[in-house]
């Protein structure tokens, strides 16, 4: 049995790995800490945007709904 990710399922870890490191710098993490300290908003805004524009936030709603129609275990990669 082989427990290793598809070639999808690599593709997905690898493209939600690039926009979180683009996306949720320590800095850019430790700014938005600070803003929800200050009663602000609490997300990355710009992180959320990519991963929409890349099809990652849908990745386990079916397709019928505009999702990938992938699973859980694709979820759980991207997160």
């Amino acid at each position: 049995m082989d427990f290793g990710f598809s070639e999808e399922q690599g593709a997905i870890r690898d493209l939600a790995a690039k926009i979180f490191a683009d996306h949720a710098t320590v800095e850019r993490i430790r700014a938005v800490e600070a803003q929800v300290d200050a009663g602000g908003e609490w997300f990355l805004e710009s992180a959320w945007r990519a991963l929409a524009e890349a099809s990652l936030v849908g990745l386990a709603l079916s397709e019928d709904v505009g999702g990938s129609g992938l699973g859980l275990i694709e979820l759980c990669i991207m997160l």
